[in-house]
C-alpha cells in the first residue's frame, strides 16, 4: 500500500513538474505584422507586397471580421509560388475553420503546379500550415526551413 502510495506521489510531481516547465517555454507568437517582419529580417526573401486587403476574402473567403489581424505576401514580381499567410484567429473554432483554409489553399496550389508549373512542386511539397495557440500560418518558400527556424524560437 504504501508503494503505490508513494508512485502515485512522485507521479503527480512528476507530471506537476512537467507540465509547468512545458508552459513556461510556450509563449504566444507575436502579431502577424510582427511575426511576417521578423520573419523577413531573419530569411533573405524576395520582394513580396502584402495583399491580404483583396485575397483574404477572394481566395480565402474571410473577412476581416474573421480574425484579429493577418497578412498574406506574394511576390511583387514573377510567377514562382511563395506565398506567406499568418493569421491571428478570433477563437479556437475560427482557428480551425482558418486552418482548413489554409490546408486547402496549400492542396490546392500542389494541384496547379502538377499541371502548369512542374518546375515549382518541390518548392510547394516543402510548403506546410502550421497553427501555434490562434495564430496560423502558411508557408511557401525556397527558404520554408529557414522560416520555419524563426517560429521555433519561441517554444
Amino acid at each position: 500500500m504504501r508503494k503505490k502510495v508513494f508512485c502515485l506521489a512522485t507521479l503527480s510531481v512528476v507530471s506537476l513538474f512537467l507540465f509547468c516547465s512545458c508552459s513556461a517555454h510556450a509563449s504566444e507568437l507575436p502579431e502577424p505584422e510582427e511575426l511576417f517582419s521578423e520573419i523577413a529580417d531573419s530569411v533573405t526573401l524576395p520582394e513580396m507586397t502584402n495583399v491580404a486587403d483583396e485575397y483574404l476574402d477572394s481566395v480565402l473567403g474571410l473577412s476581416p471580421e474573421d480574425c484579429n489581424g493577418a497578412v498574406y505576401y506574394l511576390l511583387s514580381e514573377g510567377i514562382a509560388p511563395d506565398e506567406i499567410v499568418i493569421i491571428r484567429a478570433k477563437d479556437d473554432s475560427s482557428a480551425e475553420d482558418i486552418q482548413n483554409k489554409l490546408e486547402d489553399r496549400l492542396a490546392y496550389k500542389e494541384q496547379a503546379a502538377q499541371m502548369y508549373l512542374t518546375e515549382y512542386m518541390p518548392i510547394i511539397q516543402a510548403g506546410f500550415v502550421r497553427r501555434d495557440g490562434l495564430t496560423l500560418s502558411l508557408i511557401v518558400s525556397q527558404q520554408s526551413e529557414q522560416i520555419l527556424e524563426v517560429y521555433e524560437q519561441y517554444k
